[in-house]
């Protein structure tokens, strides 16, 4: 009976640190789908406007930082006229404490990537 307990023990830890290694996953891919939303948001911005200005820039910076991303780095085309191609590239570091061991956590720092390339045109709601 002794033997019995100590095993469901054992596999109920195993589980328990399954199931948080699965929850992490999908908190990174959380992130990235913020990331993406953010970013189209900024690229539909830069399609009517004809490229990337100071304010969508800043604007785009912010939205990132309050969703937990550090080390932004944009870059993107700064004038198009109707017609030219656009590229938005954007750059960014996630930081989470990441379970690294069965009962181990370890800060780590997951570089994200945003790279679109559409044409500058005139967007009708």
């Amino acid at each position: 009976m002794a033997v019995r307990a100590v095993t469901v023990g054992i596999v109920l830890v195993l589980l328990i640190a399954f199931c948080v290694y699965i929850v992490e996953m999908f908190v990174m891919l959380s992130a990235k789908s913020d990331m993406n939303l953010s970013c189209r948001k900024a690229l539909i911005a830069m399609e009517i406007s004809g490229g990337l200005d100071e304010k969508t820039e800043e604007a785009l910076k912010n939205s990132l930082r309050k969703c937990g991303f550090e080390n932004i780095r944009i870059t993107g085309t700064r004038t198009a006229r109707h017609g030219e191609e656009l590229e938005l590239l954007v750059e960014a570091d996630y930081r989470l404490s990441r379970l690294s061991g069965l009962f181990t956590r370890q800060d780590t720092n997951e570089p994200m990537v945003y790279h679109r390339i559409t044409t500058s045109r005139k967007v009708v709601n």
